[in-house]
């Protein structure tokens, strides 16, 4: 099936030919420059009126401490559940509501409300997500409310937004410093001119981030540099726009950003014996790996608003994303080859070559790949009133194609008793993986916002066409040989339903039903046979404001999923595959309170502090069907608890300020967890093979403390401390056995505004 790229935006003109209405008093009419960029939820007020649970954190939440990992920024949401990996949230792993956590693939993952994960449909896995350094918001949308977005909602929807071009603040500069030799800077800068074609205007952006890295490296006589185990990141953007001097008003957004980033990063963990002895070491077979990648985002927007009741925007986007994990994968301990989580668990010889005190081949890969995704998508808003109810059909087209192309490369390197490298060769080009995926996608979404006093009920619905194609090439010396390829098609009904009821005094009741999805694939789906991931989710909450400043949310949530996708490599190990792994039952509550008590000290004062809590039960419901020991539901078992969900979670924060000085106080409880569906503490595989994947976290509390002072009234100083009782944690066992949260640390920079 095709479809002509205009075809989205066709579709919607007609209606602008409609008759008029009247605009409600919830939704004013404002300048387009203040809506450049396509929000989720758009602020923190409009919270209130979402039909479901959803929140909204700004900028002063991710500044206040001056956040540069998404797991940090994300402990302030209820609902959300994060498995960390690498101490700095480069490769965030993501849940919402129970859903599976590994490497954020159940969520549709949005920058500026588009679609950012490295293929979304062909391999969803966020190798790449948005810095929350350089962000000016997060959206998270959980329930009723997210039929707009897809392909995956079974886990929900976060939307990154980038700096705004704010023409009232036109230039910041912010510069730190850290333990381990951190360094970042944040700079961006607009301005705006007009003529008499209409107001033009850009904004330039670069962000800076690098660091030493919290571990070190085991020496060996010809390895020395054991610091190296941080990262280096860069990412510059550049936003346009043109306003025309036209009756009609309308406007031209372009933006095109690149992401440069180079770690030297490890799937690979400790024994158990040597996390407890010090969890920030690493082993000297570990010295090799790195991964390098970088990324070119680019997007034009054209918005026009015929008239005062119908708004139309149209975007097209591209994007592509190379990257190249070169890691260990096994090693050969002289005998037999050994899995990484085995060595790890069964000790002796194997584990000793790991450490390079024995002679053994250390088995690395070039896990070289090539993503792509480009699309067009129009949305559309347009109100009308049918006596004394008003109408918002919100309705949206995208017509997407992404691709993913595997191509990696084997190499192996020998070493001696002393851990030296006296030996290396090299595989066929192709031999570790040669393959390409490719999705084209056509999704429409409409919701009807139907308004009858201060009752808000949105239907909704979801419809996607999906054709999926897949090329197997030889991984034997020929790599351009085909050895196999197939195609197929899927079709998704996503329907919803959500209320939002405003009773009295700031007391709000919503609530409703939807379905979610999660698509395979297309390897999974044309050859496999992989099934899409269901889910039906239910929710009721309340919401209440008072005009004190003290307010509290509480939701109720049931999701019910149904083949449950779990992808390929969720072992680390590459020789997993995807599967439908069965079902599973997810239910809790969320809840937030919060309120300013700075009234007690004076006017001058603010001391907001808020709570978050979120309790979710996550289980299967019947067996497990997995048997593969790479995939963490195998051996699960009907009641046993998903892995990685914790049974609750705990968010504290205060502040204290005055006259732009503050002192801010995070708090975060973390429940450990189990890392395998089979609920064993013990590292040992159903099979009973020793396996250092298998087991429990940690639990933590986690405390971060960070003053800020105004120098002048452009510049402030601030400090921090994160994790200050200096918890040492297991926050992992994947990809490769136990790996461990950052330890205490401490930051100062500056902030210039201009």
């Amino acid at each position: 099936m095709t479809c002509h790229p205009l075809s989205s935006l066709l579709l919607a003109l007609p209606l602008a030919l409609l008759g008029p209405a009247a605009w409600s008093d919830e939704e004013p009419r404002g300048p387009i420059i203040e809506l450049e960029d396509l929000t989720v939820i758009g602020s923190k007020d409009q919270v209130e009126r979402l039909p479901g649970a959803g929140s909204f954190i700004d900028l002063e939440q991710i500044r206040n401490h001056a956040y540069t990992d998404i797991n940090k920024v994300l402990f302030q949401v209820p609902g959300v559940a994060v498995r960390q990996e690498d101490g700095y949230g480069l490769f965030p792993n993501i849940s919402l509501r129970g859903a599976d956590t590994t490497r954020s693939s159940k969520l549709t993952l949005m920058e500026d409300g588009i679609l950012t994960a490295p293929a979304p449909y062909s391999a969803p896995a966020a190798y790449y997500t948005p810095s929350a350094g350089r962000m000016s918001a997060l959206e998270v949308l959980k329930g009723s409310s997210q039929i707009a977005y897809g392909p995956h909602t079974t886990g929900g929807v976060i939307n990154n937004l980038s700096t705004p071009i704010n023409l009232m603040a036109p230039g910041y500069l912010k510069v730190m410093t850290g333990s381990f030799n951190e360094w970042m800077l944040l700079f961006n800068y607009a301005a705006s001119t007009e003529t008499s074609f209409g107001t033009t205007g850009f904004l330039i952006e670069n962000y800076h981030h690098r660091v030493d890295g919290f571990k070190t490296i085991d020496a060996t006589p010809d390895f020395t540099n054991t610091d190296r185990t941080g990262f280096r990141k860069n990412e510059p953007m550049l936003k346009l726009f043109w306003e025309p001097a036209t009756e009609v008003r309308q406007r031209i957004d372009f933006k095109i950003g690149l992401s440069d980033l180079e770690a030297d990063e490890t799937y690979l963990g400790l024994s158990e014996e040597d996390f407890t002895n010090d969890p920030y070491r690493r082993y000297a077979a570990s010295r090799y790996d790195n991964i390098d990648t970088d990324s070119l985002r680019s997007s034009l927007r054209y918005t026009i608003e015929p008239t005062e009741y119908l708004r139309v925007e149209a975007t097209v986007y591209t994007q592509t994303f190379n990257r190249n994990w070169f890691k260990l994968r096994r090693i050969n301990d002289g005998s037999r080859n050994v899995g990484l989580s085995e060595a790890l668990a069964a000790g002796e010889t194997a584990l000793d070559v790991l450490k390079g005190r024995a002679a053994g081949r250390l088995d690395y890969r070039n896990n070289n790949r090539e993503y792509s995704l480009s699309g067009i998508e129009t949305h559309l808003r347009f109100l009308f009133e049918t006596g004394e109810v008003l109408h918002q059909i919100e309705a949206g087209v995208r017509l997407h194609q992404d691709d993913e192309y595997r191509f990696q490369l084997d190499e192996s390197f020998f070493q001696d008793n002393a851990g030296v490298i006296i030996d290396h060769t090299t595989g066929v080009p192709g031999g570790g993986g040669n393959r390409l995926q490719e999705t084209r996608a056509l999704a429409f979404d409409l919701q009807d916002r139907i308004t009858i006093g201060r009752l808000m009920v949105v239907p909704g619905l979801r419809y996607e066409r999906i054709h999926y194609a897949y090329t197997d090439f030889d991984t034997g010396g020929n790599p351009d040989q085909v050895t196999g390829s197939g195609d197929s098609d899927l079709d998704i009904f996503s329907p919803g339903l959500g209320f939002n009821l405003g009773l009295n005094d700031g007391f709000t009741v919503y609530g409703g039903i939807y379905r979610g999805f999660s698509v395979p694939a297309p390897r999974a789906h044309a050859k496999d046979g992989i099934d899409p991931e269901r889910s039906t989710g239910y929710e009721i909450g309340s919401r209440y404001r008072h005009t004190s400043g003290f307010f509290v949310d509480a939701t109720l949530f049931y999701t019910d999923f149904s083949d449950l996708i779990v992808i390929d490599n969720i072992g680390g190990a590459g020789s997993g595959r995807t599967e439908n792994v069965g079902d599973v039952h997810a239910y809790g509550l969320e809840w937030t309170a919060g309120y300013d008590f700075g009234k007690v000290l004076g006017p001058e004062w603010r001391m907001p502090a808020s709570l978050v809590f979120t309790a979710t039960s996550a289980t299967l419901d019947g067996d497990a069907r997995s048997t593969d020991p790479e995939s963490i539901f195998s051996g699960g078992e009907d009641g046993n608890k998903v892995p990685y969900i914790p049974d609750y979670q705990l968010h504290f924060s205060f502040a204290i300020e005055k006259k732009g000085a503050g002192l801010y106080l995070n708090a975060t409880l973390i429940d450990g967890t189990y890392s395998s569906a089979s609920n064993t503490t013990l590292p040992i595989t159903p099979d009973g093979v020793p396996d250092a994947r298998f087991g429990r976290t940690d639990g933590a509390f986690l405390v971060d403390l960070t003053a800020r002072y105004p120098v002048t009234g452009s510049i402030d100083v601030f400090a921090g401390i994160r994790n200050v009782l200096d918890e040492a944690y297991l926050v992992s066992r994947h990809p490769e056995g136990p790996r461990p949260g950052q330890p205490r640390t401490w930051n100062a920079g500056a902030e210039w505004r201009f």
